[in-house]
């Protein structure tokens, strides 16, 4: 019975450290993707402010250009719908709608 009981303690501490290694790189993983989303969220945003920023320039109406955040608040609702895979013609207008 003595040789049950190291046996088992190192197993048990062995199936403690892979549970604790394989949440910690799922925990990591899901960090990194939703960095990696924002990132490209507003460098989607930064596009297209410096977008209309040309536009207007160009046409000689450079106070008709929006806020940077309003560009952002958008492209971050538009992703929260792809995320919700809840992209429909009627939910696409939503983030919009909330500017105007």
């Amino acid at each position: 019975m003595s040789i049950w009981i190291p046996m088992l303690s190192a197993l048990a501490g062995t199936l403690i450290g892979a549970i604790a290694s394989i949440t910690t790189v799922i925990i990591q993983a899901r960090i990194s993707d939703r960095r990696a989303r924002m990132q490209l969220i507003v460098t989607a945003a930064m596009e297209q402010y410096n977008q209309q920023v040309t536009l207007a320039e160009k046409n000689g109406r450079p106070e008709s250009i929006l806020p940077l955040v309003v560009y952002l608040h958008h492209h971050l609702g538009i992703a929260k719908l792809i995320e919700a895979d809840d992209l429909r013609p009627e939910t696409f207008e939503r983030p919009r709608r909330q500017h105007i």
